[in-house]
């Protein structure tokens, strides 16, 4: 667990809970409503060690398609469900790598934990080519699993992401079914 001075970085998701325990917290996050939640619960709160970023980890530099899932919007990714098609709603977002984003950053140290729950992109992210640099940024990291095409291969996603970290040296620990804590 990253100490109080360390920095936490969450994307994807809003990530307040443990910015108690933080010392700086970076939020990446990608849809405009979640966005607009976190500016407003920071200033509800008085947590200004959270810097948070409209934008989401992605595979290149620059904007691309997000789509909008209407019913549930913690549901919202660059990848659409495949079996349960929910919308054709879609908003242009910023995009960076993970290694872009970390070193836009300035850091004179390496970020203690990163939180990344991508929904879905995390198969696409994880293999991106500069990923292994960001890697070497990070201490620890929890990362959420998921079947975007909802056919029972969350299995055969955790191994393949699971053995791109053993590759890099880094230690695997499954958490429940859908996520692992790399370190």
């Amino acid at each position: 667990f990253p100490s109080h001075d360390k920095i936490f970085c969450s994307t994807g998701s809003l990530g307040m809970g443990i910015t108690v325990a933080v010392g700086r917290a970076i939020a990446a996050e990608p849809t405009p409503s979640h966005f607009a939640l976190l500016n407003e619960l920071v200033e509800l709160t008085g947590k200004h060690n959270i810097e948070c970023n409209q934008l989401a980890i992605g595979i290149a530099d620059g904007e691309a398609d997000f789509h909008i899932h209407e019913g549930n919007s913690t549901m919202n990714s660059f990848v659409r469900h495949r079996t349960n098609h929910h919308s054709d709603i879609s908003v242009k977002v910023k995009t960076q790598t993970l290694n872009s984003f970390i070193d836009s950053l300035n850091l004179d140290s390496n970020i203690g934990f990163v939180k990344m729950d991508i929904e879905g992109f995390e198969n696409e992210v994880i293999f991106e080519p500069s990923f292994e640099d960001a890697v070497k940024k990070i201490d620890a990291m929890y990362v959420e699993v998921h079947d975007f095409d909802e056919q029972r291969k969350i299995d055969q996603n955790f191994n393949k992401i699971k053995e791109r970290f053993l590759s890099w040296g880094k230690s695997v620990d499954k958490l429940q079914f859908d996520g692992m804590f790399v370190y």
